[in-house]
């Protein structure tokens, strides 16, 4: 079947079958484009803030920042990210003021911090599993105690529960 606009209808001119064509074909991309329209009315915020203020950049507090300097880096981090790195701290003094450290001073104590923290997880990890080991110990030890008190418990209620067939039989005879 033919659904085209004003197809079988002769009495319209073929430029007003163009321009009812157009002019539904413009409603349904308009609809479907407005099923992604956010409702313009409401004022968007973060943190109680307006975006519109975030976007003009007008006194923005940064949520990740607690210090009263704000927009400054610590000069460790600059010199860490922007300094050159190795190359400019090797033409640093060392630690004992005598000469700047070699290359391989400086590898040899980027590993030597690295096994040090090696064997502080290691023993970290040696604790936690002393630790839940304990625990487990532990937990067993309740268990078994409330599983003693459980059945105590349910000795003492059969105990003190006359039972109803038994009685119920004394009574017919």
């Amino acid at each position: 079947m033919d659904k085209r606009i004003g197809e079988y209808n002769s009495n319209i001119s073929p430029e007003e079958k163009m321009m009812k064509r157009f002019a539904l074909e413009q409603q349904r991309h308009h609809e479907k484009k407005n099923i992604y329209n956010l409702n313009e009315d409401e004022e968007l915020t973060h943190y109680g803030q307006s975006l519109a203020d975030i976007e003009k950049h007008n006194d923005i507090v940064d949520s990740d920042s607690d210090t009263e300097e704000r927009g400054t880096l610590s000069a460790e981090l600059t010199a860490s990210h922007f300094g050159g790195g190795i190359h400019n701290t090797s033409q640093k003094e060392g630690e004992d003021g005598d000469k700047p450290k070699s290359r391989k001073e400086l590898i040899e104590e980027l590993i030597a911090k690295s096994k040090q923290e090696k064997r502080e997880r290691q023993a970290q990890r040696e604790d936690a599993l002393e630790l839940t080991e304990k625990l487990d110990q532990d937990w067993k030890e309740i268990q078994t105690l409330l599983s003693r008190k459980s059945q105590k418990s349910e000795n003492k209620e059969k105990k003190e529960k006359p039972q109803v067939g038994s009685t119920l039989h004394k009574k017919q005879h």
